[in-house]
């Protein structure tokens, strides 16, 4: 073989390895960059898991273990916004007549409550009430309940109660604390939190639906406020992801609140009877305190 034939193959060898070995270099190096930068954004998403994990630590430190002995019934000045309109008073027949307001059951057909046979009181009946203001329906889904035998719509012993699960609808939709209200306008998610409750009407009277010490993903559980007049529910949904975020507010009558109940033992996984709700929520605050 020529000897200069020979010389340009060796050469054009040493070439083609010399850039297979420098390609294998520079992917190794990108593959490098890549794992690095990789890392980077794994440790950055758990960074911020950690932040958000360490927020939702501190609201259950502060909130799911509340001390209830600091109920103080004089933080709440007793006053409810009805669709945006506020009076100072326990909601019943006269008190809303007092303030301006008109009752309706069902269509109006109905001018006195109904006989409930069911529940051995004077009601609506689940035919409907409304609460209207200048002839025009301000306020739909109220329950009416006498438990004095008295028929009449506008007895200071016709309690309404009132219960309320939709957090798409804005306060000037719904009956409410007012202290609670920051923008009548805005939607109830935004304005009712744990934070805002606690903030404006202090710890609660009972924690209701605590079992343990530790809060568990979808947890349910309730903060009661029980004042001389009427007692009120607020119920508390948690997540991991979202903290504890308030589903409905419940206001009920003193009358009401002291007629025999049933509710639901998730331990024994059946209703069960009691003599008033203040006897089921006393049951509910030793379990509280237990798992404190």
């Amino acid at each position: 073989m020529n000897k200069k034939i020979f010389i340009g193959i060796i050469a054009l060898v040493i070439v083609v390895i010399a850039g297979i070995g420098g390609m294998l270099l520079f992917n190794n190096l990108s593959n490098k960059n890549n794992d690095n930068s990789n890392s980077d954004d794994i440790i950055e998403n758990n960074e911020q898991n950690n932040n958000q994990s360490n927020e939702v630590s501190s609201e259950i430190d502060k909130y799911w273990n509340i001390d209830t002995s600091e109920f103080n019934a004089s933080l709440f000045d007793g006053k409810f916004s009805i669709s945006g309109n506020v009076i100072q008073s326990k909601l019943t027949g006269k008190t809303l007549k007092d303030n301006g307001y008109e009752l309706r059951i069902g269509s109006g057909l109905f001018t006195e409550l109904l006989w409930d046979q069911d529940n051995n009181i004077y009601s609506d009946k689940s035919n409907g009430a409304y609460i209207l203001r200048n002839n025009e329906e301000i306020q739909s889904d109220i329950h009416l309940a006498n438990y004095k035998n008295e028929t009449n719509l506008y007895s200071d012993n016709t309690e309404i109660s009132y219960y309320w699960n939709d957090n798409t609808k804005t306060y000037n939709d719904i009956i409410i604390p007012a202290s609670l209200i920051n923008n009548p306008e805005e939607k109830g998610y935004k304005n009712l939190t744990i934070d805002n409750v606690v903030d404006k009407l202090g710890a609660p009277t009972y924690v209701q639906g605590r079992l343990t010490k530790n809060i568990e993903n979808g947890q349910f559980f309730k903060y009661v406020y029980v004042y001389n007049d009427y007692t009120l529910w607020f119920e508390m949904l948690y997540y991991e992801s979202t903290g504890i975020t308030i589903t409905g507010f419940e206001y009920e009558g003193n009358q009401s609140f002291s007629q025999p109940c049933k509710y639901y033992d998730a331990e024994l996984g059946e209703f069960r009877n009691y003599n008033n709700s203040l006897e089921y929520l006393n049951e509910e605050q030793t379990k509280y305190e237990k798992s404190l």
